[in-house]
């Protein structure tokens, strides 16, 4: 069976690759491998991308239970005192000081490196959020690329986005 060129030749991971566009000598080498051959080429994906999410579990918990966890609080707490001790709007800037430590830590909970992402950013992505959430026009748009993307890929992509799925839910 051959497959065709799809629209977008592009994979998950951002280049393209004989996954989403195979040639008929692509084809004919995936026919000749044995079945183990075949069976290693679809489960190797899977078993990295298992031990690679499962890493990620780990650190997702740590940065999830910071939000929550009372040293943390206290330590940005902390710091929001010093920040504040020398300033002429000791309660104002008491409060800004603990909003930007806490925000910290949901960006890090988020997945993302919290030096890279500035007050203006959050802002802007909790606001997109927001016009998501709030218009359900947004929300049947989004569903619509989703389902064109996922149609886009190969199998074996999609193996490794499920099995990531899985183990980050």
């Amino acid at each position: 069976m051959q497959r065709t060129a799809r629209k977008n030749p592009q994979c998950i991971n951002g280049h393209s690759s004989w996954r989403t566009r195979r040639s008929g000598s692509d084809t004919k080498e995936l026919d000749e491998k044995s079945t183990a051959g075949k069976i290693l080429q679809w489960t190797s994906p899977g078993m990295e991308q298992i031990g690679s999410s499962i890493w990620g579990l780990a650190v997702q918990a740590k940065e999830v239970s910071d939000l929550f966890n009372r040293q943390v609080m206290m330590r940005n707490m902390v710091q929001a005192v010093k920040d504040a001790e020398n300033s002429n709007d000791y309660l104002g800037t008491l409060a800004n000081s603990f909003v930007k430590g806490q925000q910290r830590e949901v960006v890090e909970a988020l997945g993302f490196d919290p030096t890279k992402i500035t007050h203006q950013q959050y802002d802007d992505a909790f606001a997109m959020t927001n016009v998501i959430i709030d218009a359900p026009s947004m929300y049947g748009v989004l569903k619509k690329f989703v389902k064109d993307y996922a149609e886009a890929q190969h199998g074996i992509e999609i193996m490794q986005v499920v099995i990531s799925g899985v183990f980050e839910v």
